[in-house]
């Protein structure tokens, strides 16, 4: 079970970032982010120093990188869960550090040094990640970040825009209300803003313009509302019977 958010676009540094800070965001992405014991850590993992960021643990072990294909796991873990935490240092592994707003967060810096969704399902309070990101890595070391990217949930009402400028992080909701599958007519509204992005998506994809395509989406939503997906990009770009 859990929830699933998907995300189309980018964001984009001032400058070239770092090897050092690609590589720290990338494993920060796969750590389990729990609340540990920042004395613990620092007896347990020798290389504690490395697996931080500049040498900083932040409140309970905050900063603490540990992939979770390395996380010491032992055969009796599922019976008893003490030794478990003690062999890596955690309080709860239930619960993030205070300052932390989930366990995951899957935004990763790519090749091109763009931050990205990593692709991973079920990341919870991505807007708080990435103003979190901004305010402990980007913006003390100079780094500005822009640019924007579609989000879309499981749930047909949560889609929209997350926008950032100059590090400044604003999430726009996106309108769409689809009527009554017997009705003939469904009602769609988004910020121009969105807008202008599908437009650019629905160009690349089919070479229509966007009116040409909400009119078949809204067409094919009420003559077929059981196939409805309504992430836009797989409703274009995936559905035989959209493309129709």
């Amino acid at each position: 079970m859990g929830y699933t958010t998907e995300f189309i676009g980018k964001f984009t540094f001032n400058r070239e970032p770092s090897q050092e800070l690609k590589d720290y965001i990338n494993c920060f992405a796969k750590t389990r982010h729990v609340k540990r014991d920042v004395e613990v850590i620092q007896k347990i993992f020798p290389d504690w120093e490395k697996r931080t960021w500049k040498g900083k643990l932040g409140r309970e072990a905050e900063f603490f990188l540990q992939p979770y294909n390395e996380v010491n796991y032992q055969s009796d873990d599922r019976l008893d869960m003490t030794g478990f935490y003690q062999r890596n240092g955690i309080m709860d592994d239930n619960y993030p550090p205070e300052s932390q707003p989930s366990l995951w967060c899957h935004w990763i810096i790519n090749k091109h040094g763009e931050l990205v969704w990593s692709g991973a399902e079920k990341f919870y309070e991505y807007v708080e990640w990435l103003e979190y990101l901004i305010r402990y890595f980007f913006e003390p070391e100079g780094f500005v970040l822009s640019g924007k990217c579609f989000y879309s949930g499981e749930r047909m009402s949560d889609w929209g825009y997350i926008c950032v400028e100059n590090n400044r992080v604003e999430k726009i909701l996106g309108d769409i209300v689809v009527t009554s599958p017997k009705e003939d007519m469904i009602c769609v509204r988004m910020p121009e803003v969105v807008k202008d992005e599908l437009e650019k998506i629905v160009a690349y994809k089919h070479g229509i313009s966007l009116e040409q395509a909400l009119q078949r989406f809204m067409v094919w939503c009420v003559e077929e509302p059981e196939k409805f997906t309504f992430w836009h990009k797989n409703a274009m770009a995936k559905s035989d019977d959209y493309d129709k």
